[in-house]
Parts: structure tokens; C-alpha cells; sequence
């Protein structure tokens, strides 16, 4: 995987979709997941994202971020959010959540190993923090869609055991 371009497709899903931005969220500690893109506008961008979402449980306007942040932010966080906004990332949802859960697990390997190498995770924190990194899981049993699956689903329901 082409982690830049794939991170593109990722911020993209994280400015627009609040059911992707909440799994995200969620899936490990969020002050560290937003250090993990590998673009510096990106990462401000998702820890701003980030604070204001632990808050109000929604995404913020670029508007709402303006605000909060300090007068230097505000042009870098401009440019993430309108790459984020200009990439067309739609993609099947299992395919997404499978391919975002490899990026975090790269990239969090990758920023715990810097972390490490600054030595602000030592010892056995290494290990832990990477366990958990590669424990990270955004993929979700979506089911069937009833309607787009149906002789699938008819299939099933109606196997012989």
C-alpha cells in the first residue's frame, strides 16, 4: 500500500463521514492516532479534528477548527482540509475499514519505533505500545445488504444443514 496516497483517502473519510471518524477515534489512544500521517498538515489537522470530536461527539466545520486554532494553524489546517475534501475516496466500506486498519497499524508502528528512537517509550513500553498498535482494528462484520445481496442472502437462509 501506497501509504501517502492511501492517507489522502483516509483524511477524506475523516472529514466527511462520522460513523468512519468515530471508528477511528476509537480505536486507540487518539492523541497518539493523530501523530500517525505521515503529512505534518495532516496530523494537526486530526488532532484538531480529534479534540473537537471527544467533545461533541460530531465533525467539525473547517469554520469550528478556524476558531480553535492559533493564527499559524490556520493556513496549514486550510490545505489539509481542502486536499482532504478534493480527493474522491469513495470505496467499498469493508475494503476502507480493511485498508485503514493496515495504514494505523503501519504508520503506528512507524511513529512508535520514532517515539523509541527519541526515547520517549522505553524499555518494555516499546513492546506494549506496539502490541497494541498492531492490535488495532477498525474492520467491522458489515453483514448483508439485504437488498444488493439478496440471492446471497436467500442462498443461506435457505441451506440445508
Amino acid at each position: 500500500m501506497n501509504e501517502l496516497a492511501f492517507e489522502d483517502i483516509f483524511m477524506s473519510h475523516v472529514v466527511t463521514d462520522k460513523s468512519f471518524l468515530a471508528s477511528v477515534y476509537s480505536c486507540g489512544n487518539p492523541e497518539e492516532t493523530a501523530q500517525f500521517p505521515c503529512r505534518d498538515d495532516n496530523q494537526l489537522l486530526l488532532s484538531k479534528i480529534f479534540d473537537y470530536f471527544g467533545k461533541s461527539g460530531q465533525i467539525p466545520t473547517i469554520e469550528i477548527l478556524r476558531v480553535d486554532s492559533d493564527e499559524g494553524e490556520i493556513p496549514i489546517i486550510n490545505k489539509a482540509w481542502e486536499r482532504a475534501l478534493s480527493i474522491n475516496g469513495t470505496m467499498d466500506p469493508t475494503v476502507l475499514y480493511s485498508d485503514a486498519t493496515q495504514y494505523l497499524r503501519s504508520r503506528g508502528t512507524t511513529w512508535a519505533i520514532e517515539q523509541a528512537a527519541r526515547g520517549k517509550l522505553v524499555g518494555a513500553e516499546i513492546a506494549t505500545k506496539i502490541n497494541k498498535i498492531v492490535g488495532l482494528s477498525l474492520e467491522k462484520n458489515l453483514g448483508y445488504d439485504i437488498v444488493k445481496d439478496f440471492d446471497a442472502f436467500y442462498k443461506k437462509i435457505n441451506e440445508k444443514h
